[in-house]
């Protein structure tokens, strides 16, 4: 009815993917899937009960989705700082300066705020739960998405010496001129900071060989400084997740003396669980255990642990889920050390996992900025299709809640000690080497503290 040809109609998809996106964070076309035989393939088919044909057209899909993905911008340097969009260098506009430390009042003759909130179908927006509203998740409002628009921004400026400025803001498609953030050389970093110091940066959360691998790295330094250092510092800044697996077998174990426990809840609707509870029983058959064994249950409404959730949750739509689990120390290992985790806007997904659990073990310090969300206290994000153009797409149906009671898409996970609590990008350091990390603002806060 509203488009007139699949470009059309995948430009619409993705801009309900976006606005879904903004309360589960996973939400997307489905990237397409690789199989090497026909077996791999029908147990993807059985898995996700999706019809070879979706399967099979997914690439023509996937080539209009890159098509309308195609991004443009300014090429203004901006971050999100304490709820406003502000210039972090100078910059210069048909010969007229717009100094560092600019605040960006309105955009198109609209205010900051709700010209990012106008533009939710374009743009994956976070949630700063330190100030209660949305900002956008570049830290600059000037990215978007799909069909370059012909006019530049025109854009008030609060420049330093209170003058209120207009100016136009030419667009780009250069990605070369986006500023680069410092990427580590390897996925795994384990350095010596100073004597009582070690720290370990992980930038992804792998599956398979890789994970076996990183985690001989990880252990081996963590064995060689156990009676040494008093503070490791875990760098999880911009980790987007992967594999729970990763942190569950690469990490956990070598920050606990003892086994813990760990009760997490979560909800999901009953129409979608009726439906798919026999396939992701069937896919995952260390489930079928884990539901005999009592650790993991349904339970009403009444049983949750806290009684301020939102009126919307009733046990006549909703299925409520406990999940127990517990972790178990390695053998032989006594680590001294006071464990702190650097946390950022970034976290998602598989480290946003890592996150929820961690913030209630005891040993284990979180110290950063809010983490966007994205746990699955049992269930990953599925695969779906769309029953006539057999477009395949990844939806999140399960809600986590925190230790508080919040809905962790919503929320995600606050820092024990919070620094720079309401900006975007957060603090990183300048490399990774050793004189680069120990001039870090946030590791010299655990340094210090």
């Amino acid at each position: 009815k509203y488009a007139r040809n699949d470009l059309e109609f995948m430009s619409l998809f993705i801009e309900m993917m976006q606005r879904i996106e903004q309360g589960t964070g996973h939400a997307d076309v489905a990237t397409p899937l690789i199989w090497t035989n026909d077996h791999e393939l029908n147990d993807e088919i059985a898995k996700y009960g999706i019809s070879l044909e979706s399967f099979y057209m997914q690439n023509e899909w996937w080539k209009l989705f890159n098509e309308i993905k195609s991004y443009w911008f300014s090429d203004l340097p901006v971050m999100y700082l304490s709820g406003n969009y502000v210039t972090t260098e100078d910059y210069l506009v048909v010969e007229k300066r717009i100094d560092s430390g600019s605040t960006i009042l309105t955009i198109d003759n609209i205010p900051a705020d709700e010209y990012v909130k106008s533009i939710q179908h374009r743009m994956w927006l976070r949630f700063d739960s330190h100030l209660k509203k949305a900002y956008h998740s570049d830290g600059t409002p000037f990215v978007m998405y799909g069909k370059k628009r012909e006019h530049p921004w025109v854009v008030q400026f609060l420049l330093n010496d209170s003058s209120i400025v207009d100016y136009e803001l030419p667009i780009t498609t250069d990605i070369t001129k986006v500023p680069i953030r410092p990427t580590p050389e390897s996925n795994v970093i384990c350095r010596e900071l100073i004597d009582e110091v070690g720290y370990i940066k992980v930038a992804s959360f792998p599956g398979g060989s890789t994970r076996r691998r990183e985690y001989k790295t990880i252990r081996n330094f963590i064995t060689g400084g156990q009676e040494k250092y008093t503070k490791l510092i875990l760098d999880l800044r911009r980790n987007s997740g992967g594999s729970p697996v990763y942190w569950e077998k690469n990490l956990i174990p070598f920050f606990i003396k003892e086994p813990v426990s760990y009760v997490q809840y979560s909800a999901v609707k009953k129409k979608i669980y009726d439906k798919l509870e026999q396939p992701f029983l069937a896919s995952r058959e260390r489930m079928r255990p884990v539901y005999d064994s009592g650790m993991f249950r349904k339970v009403l409404l009444n049983d949750l642990p806290w009684d301020n959730l939102p009126d919307y949750f009733n046990d006549t739509e909703w299925y409520f889920f406990e999940n127990s689990k517990t972790y178990t120390p390695f053998e032989g290992f006594n680590l001294k050390s006071k464990v702190y985790v650097l946390m950022d806007n970034d976290c998602f997904s598989a480290t946003e996992d890592f996150l929820k659990t961690v913030k209630q073990l005891d040993p284990i310090t979180l110290v950063g900025a809010s983490s966007i969300g994205g746990a699955a206290a049992f269930i990953e994000p599925w695969l779906f299709e769309l029953p006539n153009s057999h477009i395949i797409f990844t939806l999140e149906f399960e809600l986590a809640f925190n230790s508080d009671g919040t809905i962790n898409e919503i929320y995600g996970t606050n820092p024990d000690y919070a620094l720079e609590p309401s900006t975007y990008p957060t603090t990183l350091p300048t490399g990774f080497s050793k004189e680069e990390l120990v001039k870090d603002s946030w590791i010299q806060w655990v340094i210090r503290n």
